[in-house]
């Protein structure tokens, strides 16, 4: 029973970002989607040079998915890169992508 309902649930989560509804979910919900296949990579992009970082979930489809706070419908900071990056290993992303302005590249974080 447990099994047909995660499937279930990433069926319609999945159908739900194709109609361009979320754009806004928290650990667990990309946690199930990314071992669905859904998304193509995770970004770290800062939020201002003093305040830290936060992660950008890029689908197949080429829509962003931001990772909320899982008590309340904020966005999830992070004060470095380094717990961006241990974010994303939990999840599951092997490479993630870094983005200072001009400035791009891949770390690998498994």
């Amino acid at each position: 029973m447990l099994k047909s309902n995660i499937g279930y649930r990433i069926i319609n989560i999945r159908l739900t970002i194709n109609q361009k509804e979320v754009l806004k979910m928290q650990e667990r919900e990309i946690k199930l989607l990314f071992k669905a296949g859904v998304f193509e990579s995770c970004q770290a992009i800062p939020i201002s040079m003093s305040r830290g970082w936060t992660l950008k979930f890029v689908t197949r489809d080429s829509e962003v998915v931001t990772l909320n706070l899982q008590r309340s419908k904020g966005e999830r900071e992070f004060k470095s890169l380094d717990g961006a990056a241990a974010v994303a290993r939990r999840i599951g992303f092997e490479w993630l992508n870094v983005q200072i302005g001009d400035l791009k590249w891949r770390e690998k974080v498994s």
